[in-house]
């Protein structure tokens, strides 16, 4: 019988003594029992993404997909490595887009989808693995990721006498999670980067640890290509604002955000804002360059969004959901970060499709019982896509 991760952390800091944040946030999130050990995005779960949705996300991003593989000059074979692939929607909806492309481009593509805790998830087209980091394949391609790196495991500090201290994970008298400062400041690297922001006294925030070994193992899965990312955060210079203090992890558990960190300890999500310089700045030291960062509502603006909805055939239920998509105070305001990797000059205008490849590629794969979508659109449970006037 496996331990439940409240008392794996318990027993742990029993043994060790207190313990570091991310040691905390791994265990609560992708130990054998962890948050993420069980199915926890959707309508059931604790949370929603893009992909699940509605399938017309999953369908711009294969339509990017497939201009940056004509900008490649049509590669064959044309590798797509998705990681943090979860229960593997987004897979699967940009493969049944990309078969439907009037290029050839499902000729040519091999679809690999990663993911830390595996996934349930099987299809003929997509090859499906378990790793924590990125797999080591190289060719020519795309690596995606959709809200990954807001699941790292993240430290924490408070600034403490002027000086960034780590704030630890503990245990009280009563059995219960708490916090602690450590006595001694951050290492010396990690203290000079946080003084150039002047943090006031007192100042919660994070750092993530984990960032340049990923992208190390990153730089071993394309010898060529682009990496494609989507996730809530800010640049650096925003990321560390004073008001910001505190502010920058959330909890949801069952679609309720706001909770403490240690409440519902392996059944709640714990995730972090991303710090998207620090995310181009490691790209950098690993051979990834930066061609374009921008917020997902102006990158659907590049892919033709509203030219490429105007001719399908979509129920009005669904236009408002859609329309979230494009809402700066919601999906909309998440970033959108291009990076490439062994092309000699890239200029992102050269990345956008033209409304015709839009028109002739972009096909919506169809609602299905995974998308918050179907609910909206097939309310009644006896009528199904099948039957469904």
């Amino acid at each position: 019988m496996s331990i439940g991760p409240y008392q794996l952390i318990v027993d742990l800091i029993e043994l060790e003594g207190p313990i570091a944040f991310d040691t905390f946030m791994d265990l609560a999130l992708y130990s054998e029992e962890g948050f993420y050990s069980d199915n926890n995005i959707g309508l059931k779960g604790n949370y929603y993404t893009s992909p699940t949705l509605h399938p017309v996300f999953s369908a711009f991003i294969a339509t990017q997909i497939n201009y940056i593989w004509e900008y490649l000059k049509k590669p064959n074979p044309f590798l797509i490595v998705e990681l943090g692939c979860s229960n593997g929607i987004l897979a699967e909806d940009i493969v049944t887009s990309l078969s439907s492309a009037s290029n050839g481009i499902q000729d040519a593509f091999h679809y690999v989808a990663v993911d830390r805790m595996g996934t349930t998830s099987h299809s003929d087209k997509i090859d499906f693995m378990q790793s924590e980091l990125p797999p080591v394949f190289g060719g020519v391609g795309i690596v995606i990721a959709n809200e990954l790196f807001d699941a790292f495991p993240v430290k924490r500090f408070e600034i403490v006498s002027g000086l960034p201290h780590e704030i630890l994970v503990g245990i009280s008298e009563e059995k219960r999670l708490i916090e602690l400062i450590d006595s001694e400041p951050l290492d010396t690297s990690n203290s000079e980067y946080l003084k150039k922001f002047d943090l006031p006294e007192g100042y919660q925030g994070i750092l993530n640890p984990n960032i340049d070994t990923w992208f190390e193992s990153l730089n071993k899965t394309l010898d060529k290509g682009f990496f494609l990312t989507f996730d809530y955060g800010y640049e650096e210079q925003d990321y560390y604002l004073s008001n910001r203090s505190g502010k920058h992890i959330q909890t949801y558990y069952k679609h309720i955000d706001g909770l403490g960190l240690f409440d519902h300890v392996g059944t709640q999500d714990i995730t972090s804002h991303v710090n998207f310089t620090s995310v181009i700045d490691s790209g950098i030291r690993h051979e990834f360059k930066p061609v374009i960062l921008k917020s997902q509502h102006d990158w659907m603006l590049d892919m033709k969004f509203y030219d490429a909805l105007e001719p399908s055939d979509l129920a009005r239920q669904e236009i408002s959901l859609i329309d979230s998509f494009m809402d700066l105070q919601g999906l909309g305001g998440f970033l959108m970060s291009m990076q490439q990797k062994n092309i000699e000059t890239v200029n992102y205008c050269e990345l956008i499709p033209s409304v015709e490849f839009v028109l002739n590629n972009f096909n919506i794969p169809p609602v299905t019982s995974s998308h918050l979508a179907h609910k909206i659109k097939f309310p009644n449970p006896y009528r199904t896509p099948d039957n469904y006037i």
